[in-house]
């Protein structure tokens, strides 16, 4: 009888601290955090573009944009652990935007990509950043990929201590000039046997993607 009363006590004294934690682990939706329109700037598409890029050996590459998107999801850095146990509690959380659009060419395998996002909801300022990324087939794919932060129509490095990028007044690319261009270079040496780096892209705020080069020389511009 006595060990049958022990069992019970223990059941209930384990149910009350499993209710304790529950009680002790809320999840609220504390908002939703947005790009302004001037954040929004940062990627100069809207979808219905189609960009021609002609390479220094003469030949073309034509992009078409696809359908600029923002969605929605969960972003929350409140974990509580669960006193005594390996488990965690979700904690309280925002949903914050995403926003992006890609582009795919008339030559399979070819397609530009560019998407933004933000971390740190809690803070304030919350950290925003944009990526963006360029596959070319060539004769084999060319690639690049690289992230950036970025505030008020300002890139930064997305490395402490977050320095600014400048933008160049004006770039030739090829046989054309291209004005207020930022010159992003590829970070990475290593690539796959078939996949070779590009090794800079050119962008501007105010018409994207303005050119690009490969490791071995080759230039793409924007027509």
């Amino acid at each position: 009888m006595k060990k049958y009363i022990a069992i019970l006590l223990l059941s209930f004294l384990v149910i009350q601290i499993f209710i304790s934690c529950q009680k002790n682990c809320e999840s609220n939706l504390l908002g939703s955090v947005r790009f302004s329109q001037t954040d929004l700037n940062i990627i100069p598409y809207q979808g219905n573009e189609q960009l021609i890029y002609i390479s220094s050996s003469g030949s073309q590459i034509i992009f078409n944009g696809g359908n600029r998107v923002s969605h929605y999801g969960t972003d929350g850095d409140q974990w509580v652990e669960f006193p005594g146990s390996d488990d965690y509690c979700p904690g309280n959380f925002y949903y914050t935007e995403r926003n992006g659009i890609k582009f795919y060419a008339t030559v399979s395998g070819s397609w530009m990509g560019f998407e933004m996002g933000m971390t740190d909801p809690f803070n304030n300022p919350v950290k925003k950043y944009f990526g963006i990324s360029v596959t070319v087939l060539d004769s084999i794919y060319w690639y690049f990929g690289s992230s950036y932060r970025f505030d008020s129509l300002n890139l930064y490095d997305v490395k402490p201590p977050y320095e600014i990028i400048c933008a160049n007044d004006s770039v030739l690319i090829g046989s054309k000039v291209f004005y207020n261009v930022y010159v992003f270079q590829t970070g990475s040496d290593y690539h796959y046997p078939t996949v070779g780096n590009l090794k800079t892209v050119f962008y501007s705020l105010s018409q994207g993607i303005v050119g690009f080069q490969n490791e071995n020389g080759k230039t793409w511009h924007l027509q």
